[in-house]
């Protein structure tokens, strides 16, 4: 499960707004909506403090930003593969 996915998840299971999550973690809401829809990637710091306002274990959401920042390594990798080869056709 995503990072985003995994912070929407047990916001909603407490019945937080995004709102509510910030005024408990203070985060802010436009991290927090960016975060869930997968568009930015809160600090660990961050991490820390929405993982302790949803009574979470940091650990959980560190891990699943480490797998989303080694996923998008190994795309962008590909990406670039893609772009010499192509240009070596040329």
């Amino acid at each position: 499960m995503s990072l985003g996915s995994l912070i929407k998840k047990a916001r909603l299971a407490k019945g937080y707004t995004q709102e509510d999550l910030q005024k408990k973690s203070k985060v802010g809401k436009d991290i927090i909506g960016a975060a869930e829809r997968g568009t930015d990637m809160p600090t660990d710091s961050q991490i820390r403090a929405l993982a302790k306002a949803l009574d979470l274990q940091a650990i959980e959401l560190l891990e699943a930003k480490k797998a989303k920042s080694k996923n998008q390594k190994s795309t962008s990798k590909k990406t670039s593969t893609k772009k010499v080869e192509s240009k070596a056709h040329l």
